[in-house]
């Protein structure tokens, strides 16, 4: 079902991308040899041969838990009914999860009834793969919004990009690519093992997150332990 707050959430995004446009420059340590740039190409952008039944069997199995907004962005959501509790008492609880998980770039404001807060998140090595003595980490950024009313949470996780670490040590190189451009996000694109395995990752982490925090916010604003 679609959220209810989606379009109120796009100015969020603003500053997510922001942060993480930022982010990319800072962290990329070293520059991209064309070695490993033709490695990158090979690993990311591999032909259907690399591409296997069983990653598309694994892909019909969960295609109902991810969706795409408007804009073409990768998307996880979750509504957490909270009968009787006022929006305030929902927000409070939002908010010490957000500093609680050292979000970045936090930002809320409130929309009629709805109180919006929005913060930037990563999720650590969604993949993780070693070929032939090189070693590849993926992590996933996201944006995390909540929509607050009266009675309920609206919950989206919006992911941004992926960010490949490749090598180990000084010898490390980075690399970040829009998941929006990516398969099965595009479905135009080419079909990779290694993206699909980041994709199935992510969705394990998104999926994780989203039930972590409705229990957090039933269990606490409920009193129960």
């Amino acid at each position: 079902m679609p959220c209810l707050y989606v379009d109120k959430f796009k100015k969020l995004l603003v500053p997510c991308i922001a942060y993480f446009s930022n982010f990319q420059r800072i962290e990329r340590l070293l520059p991209m040899t064309q070695k490993m740039a033709l490695y990158i190409a090979l690993l990311l952008l591999g032909t259907h041969t690399a591409y296997s039944q069983t990653a598309e069997e694994k892909l019909s199995e969960i295609q109902k838990v991810w969706q795409t907004s408007k804009e073409g962005f990768l998307q996880y959501r979750k509504t957490v009914t909270m009968a009787g509790i006022s929006r305030l008492d929902i927000y409070k609880r939002a908010k010490v999860y957000y500093l609680t998980h050292q979000y970045q770039s936090l930002d809320e404001k409130a929309a009629g009834p709805v109180i919006l807060l929005g913060g930037a998140g990563t999720f650590k090595e969604v993949h993780a793969s070693e070929n032939n003595g090189i070693k590849t980490s993926v992590d996933a950024t996201y944006y995390l919004h909540m929509g607050v009313e009266d009675g309920k949470a609206e919950l989206v996780i919006t992911c941004i990009q992926y960010r490949f670490r490749i090598g180990s040590g000084s010898d490390s190189a980075y690399d970040e690519l829009l998941i929006s451009t990516l398969y099965p996000v595009n479905p135009q694109a080419p079909k990779s093992e290694t993206i699909m395995e980041a994709f199935y990752g992510t969705t394990r982490a998104a999926s994780a997150r989203l039930d972590e925090l409705g229990e957090i916010l039933r269990k606490e604003l409920s009193g129960t332990k």
